[in-house]
């Protein structure tokens, strides 16, 4: 069975988590650094089999799409590029404040990044698959 990866997407860390096999439930997976992204995220592709990666948008306040988006955006068309699977896109607005959060209420071994990896690909799988 083919799993789903959800990426927190940032200019020097990116989060990872992955689901599991049936597409219920999120899990932390890894933090890698974003100047070598691809071959990483080449990697856990082909280990854990993804067939699609849920990449967080981070959208204004208002849903609009503005710079930071727009970066995230290119950032997915090039993992479409470079990579077999598909991209899908999860509005993060509220996703960095609530991990944030969390990761400080856990203790400081707990990566926020991962953390807002795991909640945007727990609010795709709630919103696509647990309807």
């Amino acid at each position: 069975m083919s799993k789903l990866l959800g990426v927190d997407y940032g200019t020097e860390q990116v989060g990872i988590a992955i689901s599991d096999d049936e597409k219920k439930q999120a899990f932390v997976y890894a933090t890698i650094p974003a100047e070598s992204v691809l071959e990483e995220l080449e990697d856990i592709i082909e280990k854990e089999d993804v067939e699609t990666i849920v990449l967080g948008l981070p959208l204004s306040l208002s849903g609009a799409i503005g710079p930071q988006a727009e970066k995230v955006q290119e950032f997915g068309y090039s993992l479409e590029d470079a990579l077999p699977v598909l991209v899908e896109y999860e509005d993060e607005r509220f996703t960095t404040k609530v991990s944030a959060d969390l990761a400080s209420a856990m203790g400081p071994d707990v990566d926020d990044h991962q953390l807002a990896a795991q909640e945007i690909l727990q609010t795709y799988i709630d919103r696509t698959i647990n309807v």
